[in-house]
């Protein structure tokens, strides 16, 4: 009988190396009030263990400031997890609506993880539904913290947060596992919220963007642009929804200066200035040419820090607008 790469056996045996840092405290469902916890070795690998004598002096004395603090392990809906490190690489995919029967498809999000080490590990994509992924964002929202370093100049020192993210496993047919998404640090010793802010952000400019273009494929928007605009009280600049991407733009909810998103800027400008264009030619509008090049080409916006916990907020709101056109 063949045992799956990803199993529980065949990972406890070439895990050997100690968990360095300690990213998540979680329990597994069905395994009563076993704890396990998440991290990586010294190597840069995603592990989960099941032994404290597997965790090393500074993921211990970290496991003991959470302890002491009395947070509580993450309850996991499934019976293992796949552990993996956060690879980049986010795209979103578009899936037709069926029309026939009225049903709007749910759009999917890749992208890369590595398992093993960060130098030499297996690299490769994953898909994941837009509504699981947001469900998955708002699960993720209390990190496992622990004592940051007090130095000789203060005397009080903010906790270092770490966030994970656990997903439906979608890369192997082993029942009831799920994946657990690890988001290393820029350094050993901090948090990995920039990280993981900079992740969330991503999800939802891809999608607001991509939701937005849904019209001119000839399908059903989800509503994306709507949800975040009323929660973060962003309002047209009187340019319809592409003012209310500039407003969130603006307010550092979503970013969109990769090629994709400002080729979906273009074409709306464009048709926008053609419009008003062929307006002006029949007399209907009397509007200059800078006017109209300002339209095409307006100046560049720049990114504007957003706390994380409006990104969670914002990630909510768009979910509970999937959740009502998905139906699910």
């Amino acid at each position: 009988m063949s045992v799956d790469r990803f199993s529980p056996d065949r990972r406890e045996r070439r895990q050997e190396a100690p968990l360095e840092r300690l990213s998540a405290v979680v329990s597994l469902q069905g395994r009563g009030r076993d704890i396990h916890y998440l991290g990586w070795t010294q190597d840069g690998t995603a592990v989960l263990r099941s032994d404290v004598g597997n965790l090393s002096r500074q993921a211990r004395m970290a496991l003991d400031s959470f302890t002491a603090s009395r947070q509580r392990p993450v309850n996991v809906p499934y019976r293992d997890v796949r552990p993996v490190s956060y690879a980049y690489g986010l795209a979103a995919i578009d899936f037709r609506d069926d029309r026939r029967r009225g049903l709007v498809a749910e759009d999917q999000l890749r992208f890369n993880i590595t398992e093993g080490s960060m130098k030499d590990g297996e690299r490769q994509s994953i898909h994941i539904g837009e509504l699981d992924l947001l469900r998955a964002i708002h699960d993720a929202q209390t990190p496992f913290q622990e004592a940051g370093a007090v130095s000789a100049t203060t005397d009080v020192a903010d906790p270092h947060s770490m966030y994970t993210l656990i997903l439906p496993n979608t890369t192997t047919r082993v029942r009831n596992q799920g994946l657990a998404v690890l988001f290393r640090p820029n350094s050993r010793d901090m948090s990995n919220e920039v990280a993981f802010a900079a992740f969330v952000r991503d999800v939802i400019s891809r999608l607001i963007l991509f939701d937005e273009t849904a019209q001119q494929r000839g399908e059903t928007p989800k509503g994306y642009i709507h949800a975040a605009a009323e929660f973060t009280r962003t309002r047209s600049s009187g340019d319809g929804n592409l003012g209310l991407l500039h407003g969130l733009k603006k307010a550092g909810v979503i970013d969109f200066d990769d090629e994709w998103a400002e080729q979906f800027a273009k074409r709306k400008r464009g048709a926008k200035a053609r419009g008003i264009g062929l307006l002006k030619a029949i007399g209907i509008v009397d509007v200059d040419d800078a006017t109209l090049r300002s339209i095409r080409e307006p100046l560049p916006d720049y990114d504007i820090d957003v706390e994380i916990d409006t990104l969670f907020d914002v990630a909510r709101a768009m979910e509970n607008t999937a959740s009502r056109v998905l139906r699910r």
